[in-house]
């Protein structure tokens, strides 16, 4: 999705994710009011492909408590918005947890200058990275899958299920021995629901981090036999 300050053609700010009822999950600095620490009181959430034309948009708001703004060591950076109406889509995403898993595949979409009507991008999972705890690296796959700005809030899908396992945050350009690189981090699920209550408890699936105290040692494990054929998302991560 799409998302607009409010206007018939005013500027594109960046991405979100639809999530059930009628929630959009972005990050915090694509609404945040320049050079302020507060959020645009409302803005445009746009639907492209959907029918009815691309300019198509509802109305959303913050909901209240969920306005998590970038700290100083880079956490948070989040934002839960509340559309004013039905969204003209019947689809809408789940955020899943999974471990990190190192060149797992990903894709996305963001709205760059000049491409409002979207651009499809690849990464590979490089594992956890960035300024702060919180962030997964996320290389592009090839030049053309480079992140430029107004990719952040754009939902990361993993290849392999199809699955949405977070949101684009950043982009890094970084040189080392003559020639650039370029870097992405996105925000994993276990990180959003540590930060928004109605995600953790409305628009998550996969199995919770399981404390080492609680772990399962794999003599117990091949001592019941119908454990993982009774629980496939064991499998699937």
């Amino acid at each position: 999705m799409r998302l607009r300050l409010p206007g018939p053609r005013e500027q594109v700010l960046g991405a979100g994710v639809l999530l059930g009822d009628g929630l959009v999950l972005t990050c915090a600095h694509v609404i945040r009011i320049p050079d302020t620490d507060d959020h645009q009181p409302f803005v445009t959430v746009e639907f492209p492909g959907a029918g009815g034309g691309d300019t198509a948009g509802l109305r959303a708001v913050v909901v209240p408590g969920h306005w998590v703004p970038r700290a100083d060591d880079h956490s948070g950076d989040l934002a839960l918005l509340q559309l004013s109406g039905p969204p003209p889509v019947t689809a809408y995403a789940t955020l899943h947890r999974m471990p990190t898993i190192w060149n797992r595949r990903v894709h996305f979409a963001g709205y760059p200058s000049r491409i409002t009507g979207g651009k499809w991008a690849e990464a590979l999972i490089k594992g956890p990275g960035g300024p702060g705890d919180e962030w997964v690296q996320i290389d592009p796959v090839t030049e053309t899958d480079t992140l430029m700005r107004r990719f952040s809030g754009a939902g990361v899908v993993d290849n392999r299920t199809g699955r949405v396992i977070g949101i684009v945050v950043s982009k890094l350009d970084s040189e080392r021995e003559g020639a650039r690189h370029r870097h992405g981090y996105m925000i994993p699920t276990g990180t959003v629901v540590k930060h928004l209550d109605l995600v953790r408890e409305r628009c998550v699936s996969g199995r919770r981090p399981v404390p080492a105290t609680l772990s399962v040692d794999p003599a117990t494990l091949a001592a019941v036999p119908g454990l993982l054929a009774a629980d496939p998302d064991l499998l699937t991560t």
